[in-house]
C-alpha cells in the first residue's frame, strides 16, 4: 500500500467508537442475482476484470522499476515469473522478430480507415504518420502522453491491416494503433494551440501525466473512465465494433478527462456540470473532425444490427441542433445538446466571417478549451458556463481573430439567451485584482487574507497549475500543520482557484476557502492503515446497497472490488473534509472521501461508465 504517512504514532482510529461498516438493513442481492433479475442490465464481461487487473499489474511493474514498490507489488510482479505480463505473452514480441521487449520507431506510419471512424470505403485504407516518436513495449504502444494497451502484445505499428484476422473483425493490434493515432493527433492539435499538456495532465497519482487506454477491455458497447487517473476502458460490442477504433468515441472520452483536469469536479457537485461535460466531448469530436455528426459509424452499426432507428445513421447525436435548455430534460447527454448546438452555431458564424471552415473550427476548439480555465465553480449554472465561454472566446480570439471577437461574442450571448441559458441580462466584467505569475504568487496573496495571516498553523500546497498560452489556472488548498511542520493535514474541501491572465489575477474563487479551527496535532494522527480498512468496509457497504437497487456502476465495481481496492493499488491520506478528519482513498475505482467515524463516504471522481449507447438504444 502506498500511503502518505503523516505520523508514526499509533493512536485509536476514528472508527473505534462507531460500527461504521455495518451492513444495510435490507439484505442486498448478490451482483449475479441482480443481473439475472434486471433485464436491462448489461452482462458483465470477464475481460473487464482482467483489464482492471492489467492496470494493477502495470502500476506494480512501474513501481518496481522506480524502486518504490511495496512488498505486495513486488510479489505481484514476481508471481508473473517474467514470462507473462497481465495476460500477455512477452515472448511473442521476440517471436515476431523484434528481438527485444522494447522497440522505438520514429515517425512510423500506421494504417487507418479512410473514413472518420470505422466504416471502410471500398475496402481501401490510407496510411498516416504518427506525430511523435512511438515506443513499443509488451505493455502496449506509447506515444506522447498516451499509453495504449490491448488484449495482445503489439510488435510494430507498421503494416497492420484493419481486418487481418477476419474480414469483419478488426485486429487487436490495429485497434491499439488506431487509438494511439487518434489520441496523439488530438493532443498534438491542442499542443499546437499552446496548451501546456504537461501542466494540464500533471496528477497526484503514480502515473503522473500519462493517459492510459485499454482497448477491447469489455464485451459491451460501453466505455469507462477513472477521473484523476487518466485511465480509460473501451468495449468491443459483439466482438465486431471496437469503440477504441471509433475516432469520435475516443475524442469524446478523452475530452471528459481533459475537462476533468481543466475544471475538476463538475460532474459530482450538481448544477449543469454533467451536461457541459457531454457537450464539451461532443464539440471536441465534431470540431476536430469537421462535421456535426457524433458517431455516424456507431449509429450505422446499430441500425444494421436492428438496435437503432434509421435516423441514427447520421450520428447518435448531432451538434447542429436548435435545442434550448428545458427544465424537464435531465439526462446529461440530452441536456448537453443546447450547449453543443450553441457553440457549433458560433463556429459556423466565425467560418462565415473568416471564409475558412477549417481555420474557424480550430479557433473555436481553442476558445472552448480555454473557456474551462475561467470556469472556477464546481456547481455551475447555465449562466456560469456561458460566461466562461465568453471569456474563453475573448482571450483566444484576441490572438487568432481579433476583428471577429466582439461581434461573435455578442452573437453568442444573444443566441444563449434565445436558448434559455442566460439567467441575467449582462455578463459582468472581472477586473484584475493583483499581479501574479504563478502558483507561488497565489499562495502569497492568500496568506494576506486577514483570517489566515494570523494563523501560524496554516500552509498551502499547489494542487494544479494549468497553462494555456497567456492564461493559467492555479488551484491550491490549505494545510494544517503542527508547530514543527512535520505533520500535515490538508483541508480537502477548501481548495481555492485563481485565473491568471497576462500576469494579473483575472479572477479568484474564494467561496470555498473555509478555514477550520485549530487542531491539536502534537499527539499525532490515528493509525492510517486501520482507517483505510474501515473506509474500505464503508465503501463496500454503500456499494452493496446501491447494487441492491440496481445500480449498474455499483455492480461492476463490486465485481472487481478485490482488485480495485487491493493493498497495492491504494494511496491514502488523512484530510479535513466537511469539518471532520476523514480518509481519502485513491483507488483504481476513483477517489473516495470517507468519514470513518460517522460511517459516511463521498465519491470524488469515482469510476464512471459512459452510458450514452445504452441510452440511445433503450430510448428507441
Amino acid at each position: 500500500m502506498t500511503i502518505k504517512r503523516t505520523s508514526q504514532s499509533a493512536g485509536t482510529p476514528p472508527s473505534a467508537s462507531a460500527p461504521a461498516a455495518a451492513p444495510s438493513k435490507a439484505a442486498p442481492k448478490s451482483p449475479v442475482a441482480l443481473r439475472a433479475a434486471n433485464s436491462d442490465a448489461i452482462p458483465f464481461g470477464g475481460s473487464f476484470k482482467q483489464s482492471i487487473e492489467t492496470v494493477a499489474m502495470e502500476r506494480a511493474r512501474e513501481a518496481v522499476a522506480r524502486g518504490t514498490a511495496t512488498p505486495a507489488q513486488v510479489g505481484m510482479v514476481n508471481a508473473m515469473g517474467g514470462a507473462r505480463f497481465a495476460g500477455r505473452n512477452v515472448s511473442r514480441i521476440r517471436e515476431a522478430g523484434e528481438g527485444a521487449q522494447q522497440v522505438v520507431e520514429k515517425n512510423p506510419k500506421i494504417t487507418v480507415w479512410t473514413k472518420e471512424n470505422r466504416v471502410r470505403s471500398g475496402d481501401q485504407t490510407t496510411v498516416v504518420e504518427l506525430p511523435r516518436e512511438v515506443v513499443l513495449t509488451p505493455e502496449g504502444v506509447k506515444v506522447m502522453l498516451v499509453h495504449v494497451s490491448g488484449e495482445k502484445p503489439i510488435a510494430t505499428v507498421q503494416g497492420h491491416a484493419p481486418f487481418a484476422e477476419h474480414p469483419n473483425v478488426p485486429s487487436d493490434a490495429f485497434v491499439q494503433s488506431q487509438a494511439a493515432h487518434t489520441l496523439a493527433s488530438f493532443l498534438g492539435k491542442l499542443e499546437g494551440m499552446k496548451l501546456d499538456l504537461a501542466s494540464v495532465y500533471k496528477d497526484r497519482s503514480d502515473f503522473n501525466g500519462v493517459i492510459r487506454v485499454f482497448v477491447n477491455a469489455m464485451d459491451i458497447l460501453n466505455a469507462a473512465y477513472v477521473p484523476g487517473k487518466n485511465i480509460y476502458f473501451f468495449g468491443n460490442h459483439k466482438g465486431t465494433f471496437p469503440l477504441a477504433a471509433d475516432k469520435d468515441t475516443v475524442v469524446h472520452e478523452a475530452s471528459h478527462g481533459l475537462l476533468e483536469h481543466l475544471a475538476p469536479g463538475l460532474v459530482r457537485d450538481g448544477g449543469e456540470g454533467g451536461a457541459w461535460h457531454e457537450a464539451f466531448g461532443d464539440l471536441m469530436a465534431c470540431l476536430y473532425h469537421r462535421n456535426p455528426g457524433l458517431g455516424e459509424d456507431l449509429g450505422t452499426f446499430l441500425v444494421q444490427q436492428g438496435e437503432a432507428p434509421e435516423e441514427l445513421r447520421g450520428g447518435i447525436r448531432r451538434v447542429d441542433n436548435k435545442q434550448a435548455l428545458d427544465p424537464e430534460v435531465t439526462e446529461v447527454h440530452d441536456r448537453g445538446l443546447p450547449y453543443s448546438g450553441l457553440m457549433w452555431s458560433v463556429a459556423g458564424k466565425l467560418a462565415q466571417m473568416l471564409g475558412n471552415e477549417e481555420q474557424a473550427a480550430d479557433i473555436m476548439m481553442g476558445a472552448i478549451v480555454k473557456a474551462n480555465l475561467y470556469l472556477t465553480t464546481k456547481s455551475p449554472t447555465s449562466s456560469d458556463i456561458v460566461r466562461s465561454l465568453a471569456e474563453g472566446m475573448r482571450a483566444h480570439l484576441a490572438k487568432h481573430a481579433p476583428q471577429a471577437a466582439q461581434p461573435l461574442i455578442a452573437a453568442m450571448l444573444e443566441e444563449a439567451r434565445a436558448r434559455h441559458m442566460l439567467e441575467v441580462a449582462e455578463t459582468p466584467a472581472l477586473a484584475p485584482k493583483a499581479q501574479a505569475a504563478n502558483g507561488d504568487d497565489v499562495v502569497k496573496l492568500l496568506k494576506q487574507v486577514p483570517q489566515i495571516a494570523d494563523r501560524k498553523d496554516i500552509a498551502f500546497e499547489i494542487l494544479a497549475d494549468r497553462v494555456f498560452d497567456n492564461v493559467r489556472k492555479v488551484t491550491v488548498r490549505p494545510v494544517i500543520t503542527n508547530a514543527s511542520g512535520t505533520l500535515r493535514l490538508p483541508v480537502d474541501d477548501a481548495a481555492v482557484t485563481a485565473v491568471i491572465e497576462d500576469g494579473q489575477v483575472f479572477a479568484m474563487d474564494v467561496s470555498t476557502l473555509k478555514i477550520p479551527p485549530k487542531y491539536n496535532l502534537e499527539n499525532g494522527l490515528p493509525e492510517l492503515t486501520k482507517g483505510v480498512e474501515v473506509a474500505k468496509q464503508i465503501i463496500q457497504r454503500d456499494l452493496l446497497e446501491a447494487a441492491s437497487q440496481g445500480s449498474e456502476g455499483a455492480i461492476r465495481i463490486l465485481e472487481a472490488f478485490d482488485t480495485l481496492f487491493a493493498e497495492a493499488n491504494i494511496q491514502a491520506e488523512w484530510v479535513i473534509s466537511r469539518g471532520r478528519i476523514c480518509v481519502v482513498l485513491s483507488t483504481l475505482a476513483g477517489d473516495f472521501v470517507v468519514d470513518v467515524q460517522a460511517g459516511k463516504v463521498w465519491p470524488r471522481g469515482a469510476l464512471t461508465f459512459e452510458s450514452r449507447h445504452r441510452h440511445i438504444t433503450a430510448k428507441h
